[in-house]
């Protein structure tokens, strides 16, 4: 059985995925352009990148986050030379502050939107589900009460 590797041309140089690599919540909320209070309610609410957790911290996966952030411009209808430029303004803003050890809250105001927007539809379907769990509940604890007034 032949493999992939056999019909490439020898003197060829092949990149293999070694290893992805992961990032802690506040390095990912640097990279996504968010604050990391915001990223911390993405992951609560159930949208936003996949979570890896190793051990009690949470990680995430540079691809994921990728995946994510191209996944809402994508949404915006906005184009990848637009990604592109903005991913430019982003590593600017850090590394003006290079030097300092603490994660500065820099946001993108697209990706503020856009997460905005996100969780703003992943809560409208958790408040409709409560709405109807409360509905349920109301009309099973008065209609005891009616049938007993009225018929009884």
């Amino acid at each position: 059985m032949r493999s992939p590797v056999d019909d490439v041309p020898t003197g060829t140089i092949l990149h293999l995925r070694v290893r992805s690599r992961m990032v802690s919540e506040a390095d990912a909320a640097c990279y996504l352009g968010i604050p990391k209070r915001r990223l911390k309610l993405l992951r609560i609410a159930g949208t936003g990148p996949s979570l890896q957790t190793t051990g009690k911290k949470p990680t995430f996966r540079i691809e994921d986050l990728d995946t994510y952030c191209s996944a809402l411009y994508e949404k915006a209808g906005l184009s990848a030379m637009e990604h592109a430029r903005h991913r430019q303004i982003l590593v600017a803003m850090h590394e003006e502050k290079n030097g300092s050890e603490t994660h500065p809250e820099q946001t993108l105001p697209f990706m503020m939107l856009a997460t905005q927007a996100d969780l703003i539809s992943h809560g409208i379907f958790f408040v409709l589900k409560a709405m109807a769990l409360f509905g349920l509940i109301m009309l099973c604890i008065s209609s005891s009460p009616l049938l007993k007034t009225h018929f009884g």
